[in-house]
């Protein structure tokens, strides 16, 4: 019996996540799990470029565990476009970074601020959870956006939500203060 993963930290929510050939029924085709980890690994290190020793550090694992961890998500996605299947991003050892992922249309995911994914009713920031549809994190016309990724701070510009401002250093979407 092995032991348990050790849960990393992931920062950043999948924009979908389903992939399926397009044309083709989801229930005839043959599905795929890539996990958040596998998701944010290869986002860290094929899409911004970052090294195995800096996805390590932002993941909470060692370098070698990237590597697997990469292996495993490249072997995954590349199964789903030779073979034209669907790929479900999905579950996964994962903790959540403090202001960082899901809570929209009734996903059982909380932000809670030791950014431990829970599940269950009523537990997460989707509807029903009495925070209403943007999660309950308004603050008005004042307030500052904050990076996930670099800690840079920005005047928050009213009627711009700060999802849609990019970081000044690393440009990426910045996230409101909490």
């Amino acid at each position: 019996m092995g032991r348990n993963k050790k849960p990393r930290m992931v920062a950043h929510t999948p924009p979908a996540a389903v992939f399926k050939p397009a044309g083709v029924p989801a229930r005839s085709l043959q599905w795929l799990r890539l996990t958040l980890d596998e998701y944010e690994a290869l986002r860290l290190a094929d899409y911004e470029g970052l090294s195995q020793e800096e996805v390590a550090e932002r993941l909470g694992v060692s370098r070698p565990t990237v590597g697997r961890i990469l292996e495993g998500a490249r072997r995954t996605v590349t199964e789903a476009l030779v073979h034209g299947q669907a790929l479900a991003i999905e579950g996964g050892p994962v903790r959540w970074r403090p202001g960082c992922g899901p809570g929209r249309h009734g996903r059982a995911w909380n932000n809670k601020e030791d950014g431990e994914m829970r599940g269950g009713r009523g537990q997460g920031a989707g509807r029903g959870a009495g925070r209403g549809r943007q999660g309950g994190y308004a603050q008005g016309p004042g307030g500052s956006c904050v990076c996930p990724n670099c800690g840079e701070k920005a005047a928050h510009a009213r009627g711009t939500p700060c999802v849609e401002q990019k970081c000044p250093k690393c440009g990426a979407p910045m996230t409101r203060e909490r």
